[in-house]
């Protein structure tokens, strides 16, 4: 049996924000909704089939209105359509908003169950967050990695991982935050792709939210290693080469 395939499909929240880095933008609302609601839809199916996220009406408004903001990057079935994997990159432009770390707990949807895990967690966010505004006029969050059976078989995860790191690379925001689950390992792969713990002593900690363990994480994708460099430089000129689909002008 061949190897099940998946095209990767970037989203931009519009055409402003996509044409100053690619080419062939093509404008479609519709279209752009319909993928956003299939993302939402995928990703609560994958979350709530692992136990991991509580969703109710509150936070799916909070989630929907995060989503129609941010760059998709979505991996579909080569054959059927069907998504089989999707991660989120929202940027900043710290000439324009100042954000806090109660914005970055609100945007990952992170609820804290042990008080001094959170006073620790805010203190070092606090701090990493005026270090890269300070460096680095647009800045990440990276967040809403799901990915089905299927495509954990064939090496999704990573390849969206890098995708978010390569899309990162284009827009020239090479620096961000994440809150990255442990159970499923992307805490771990975060970290080969330029993540790095924002302290030695900060520890993993329970998320009532998504009900599972998470880690606070940097991001800097520069330097990487020859081969990951390689395989983003790939993941670049493959986005580059494709039409980006646009929510709005």
């Amino acid at each position: 049996m061949a190897k099940r395939k998946a095209n990767l499909i970037l989203l931009a929240p519009s055409c402003t924000a996509a044409t100053t880095y690619f080419a062939e933008v093509h404008v479609d609302p519709i279209a752009h909704a319909e993928l956003l609601t299939q993302i939402h839809l995928f990703r609560h199916q994958i979350y709530a089939g692992n136990g991991w996220a509580h969703a109710d009406a509150h936070t799916d408004q909070i989630y929907t209105a995060i989503d129609r903001k941010a760059w998709h990057l979505i991996a579909q079935d080569s054959v059927c359509g069907t998504i089989l994997g999707c991660i989120r990159v929202l940027l900043f432009d710290s000439h324009r908003v100042h954000l806090t770390a109660d914005d970055v707990l609100s945007i990952g949807g992170i609820e804290f169950a042990d008080p001094h895990a959170q006073v620790v967690n805010i203190t070092v966010l606090q701090h990493h967050l005026a270090d890269i505004q300070g460096r680095s006029r647009l800045f990440s969050y990276v967040g809403g990695l799901a990915v089905s059976a299927l495509g954990q078989q064939i090496g999704l995860g990573a390849r969206l991982g890098l995708g978010a790191a390569a899309l990162m690379r284009i827009v020239q925001a090479p620096v961000g935050v994440t809150f990255a689950a442990v159970s499923n390992g992307a805490a771990r792969f975060i970290q080969r792709i330029g993540g790095h713990a924002l302290d030695c002593d900060l520890q993993p900690f329970y998320c009532c939210q998504h009900r599972c363990d998470v880690q606070l994480l940097g991001l800097d994708i520069d330097p990487l290693d020859q081969r990951t460099t390689r395989i983003m430089t790939d993941i670049i000129n493959h986005l580059r080469e494709q039409s980006v689909l646009a929510a709005c002008v």
